[in-house]
């Protein structure tokens, strides 16, 4: 866990500013997420599910975000996924995806049919973004470990969503 918090810091200690990126609006403003993904998870199975994320930027390149996620698996199991994360934004011309890392803490919380490994979930990985003019599409691949009270297990959910942003007002 100290090695995930001081990776995240220093990856945003060496990501330069993106003032470029920021020319239209240089204040950020909180932004709501909602996405689909498949997930493979060493316990339950193949997945799918629904996420959603609220984040709100400390700077240009740096968010805290709080994600909430139900996924249904094959071994007949659905879980809830809560989430925690640090989204660091990367450098990138313009005129590409926007690479970012998120890596944060969460749980694993499986219901329904049959019970499974549950517990605190440790996650890092890799995402783009695609700006638009009213929604902002994204692309993420985060490796996550479930820490159970007797094994851990990997869950690894490819998620693909939309960023919806907020309206501007002119003045603020």
């Amino acid at each position: 866990m100290r090695l995930l918090i001081c990776g995240l810091l220093l990856a945003a200690l060496a990501a330069r500013p993106a003032a470029a990126r920021q020319e239209a609006d240089p204040r950020p403003s909180s932004r709501f997420g909602v996405g689909a993904g498949l997930a493979a998870n060493t316990a339950d199975g193949l997945g799918a599910g629904l996420w959603a994320r609220a984040s709100a930027p400390l700077s240009a390149d740096l968010s805290f975000a709080i994600d909430l996620g139900m996924a249904a698996y094959t071994a007949g199991a659905a879980a809830f996924e809560p989430q925690v994360s640090v989204i660091i934004t990367l450098p990138a011309p313009l005129e590409r995806p926007l690479p970012y890392l998120v890596g944060g803490i969460g749980g694993y919380f499986p219901f329904m049919l049959r019970p499974t490994n549950s517990g605190a979930t440790l996650h890092a990985g890799l995402g783009w973004v695609r700006p638009g003019a009213r929604r902002t599409w994204f692309v993420e691949l985060t490796p996550t470990a479930i820490l159970g009270r007797r094994r851990v297990d990997l869950l690894l959910p490819v998620r693909l969503g939309t960023i919806l942003e907020p309206p501007r007002r002119p003045g603020l």
